[in-house]
């Protein structure tokens, strides 16, 4: 591989660190943390609790670092973004959105967020040599369906770190509407490994 396709790659997956994680700044978090900030802690909880999960955790850090990658061209799709977009005050609507947006509606952004996500990455792997761009497209696919246990582990990972993420906004004195992250969590997380985490999770949103 030529030393510039690799350096074009790395340009591309920098750009994470720019791009605002969308429901922080829906609701007016101010310098609202970028996807590749959640993403660094993302990791960390899956080397952490991948183990004692007994997860494959090489497959696991490999689908939690790349499972957002293709956001540095899609952008943060939210699922209520093509809905509530256009709302005056957004930050003030955005806590409604579960009751102002159907179950179809959602479903129809997740579709649409799954194609631009797609072609996103397409345009990324076109960079690569032929076997990295195939595990890139396996690893992101095997998030994207929920395939393995590892995928399933970590897309619940996900949510939790969102939800902590909105508890310490919240305790900096942002309005980080915590409920709604920790409901859902609750609607993700299974595992019973990631059950006791949640737990401690709503312990310290009450505390």
């Amino acid at each position: 591989m030529s030393a510039d396709s690799l350096l074009e790659f790395f340009r591309a997956a920098g750009k994470l660190k720019a791009v605002r994680r969308q429901g922080w700044v829906d609701r007016g978090v101010p310098d609202a943390e970028s996807v590749a900030d959640h993403t660094f802690r993302t990791m960390v909880m899956a080397w952490v609790l991948g183990r004692e999960a007994g997860m494959d955790t090489n497959r696991l850090l490999k689908l939690m670092l790349l499972h957002d990658l293709p956001e540095v061209e899609a952008g943060d799709a939210t699922p209520y973004g093509n809905v509530l977009s256009g709302t005056d005050e957004l930050a003030r609507v955005v806590p409604r959105w579960r009751e102002l947006v159907s179950p179809e509606q959602i479903a129809a952004a997740k579709r649409q967020k799954q194609l631009a996500e797609e072609r996103a990455l397409g345009e990324l792997a076109g960079v690569l040599p032929d076997a990295l761009a195939a595990e890139l497209r396996e690893v992101w696919l095997d998030y994207s369906e929920r395939r393995t246990p590892e995928a399933r582990f970590a897309a619940q990972i996900d949510k939790l770190e969102a939800a902590l993420q909105a508890i310490e906004y919240r305790d900096a004195g942002h309005d980080a509407d915590v409920e709604n992250f920790l409901a859902t969590a609750r609607e993700a997380v299974e595992h019973p490994v990631l059950l006791a985490l949640l737990a401690e999770i709503e312990a310290a949103a009450n505390g």
